[in-house]
């Protein structure tokens, strides 16, 4: 609405909207790098378009496509992160205990099924 009334571009905005280019220009390549890989091979152009491949296949080539897709993955959370403005120490907060009840629940149906085969 600022750039309406006052014909002004807040600072919010401007950072927000740099955020959105630059998560869409990540995600973007990350698809680009999934059409570098023979598993994605016949996925569509559209997913990527021209700068996606570009960026996709620039990686992929220096340093292969299973490390584009770490760089990128990880340039995507670290964006997303810093755009949310979300504390690393609460999302940690928040992952540990579900991973340990995810663990707890793997160990115990894992427990269950070998009760089961070796009975």
């Amino acid at each position: 609405m600022e750039l309406i009334r006052k014909n002004e571009i807040s600072h919010k905005l401007l950072r927000s909207t740099n955020y959105i280019l630059l998560l869409a220009v990540l995600v973007s390549a990350l698809f680009g790098t999934f059409q570098n890989m023979n598993v994605f091979a016949g996925m569509a152009h559209e997913w990527s378009g021209t700068i996606g491949l570009f960026l996709g296949t620039l990686f992929s080539k220096f340093i292969g496509p299973i490390g584009a897709f770490l760089i990128y993955t990880s340039l995507i959370i670290i964006v997303v992160t810093v755009g949310n403005h979300l504390r690393i120490k609460q999302i940690i907060k928040m992952i540990i205990p579900a991973a340990i009840k995810s663990y707890s629940y793997a160990s115990s149906a894992a427990q269950s099924a070998k009760e089961t085969i070796l009975k």
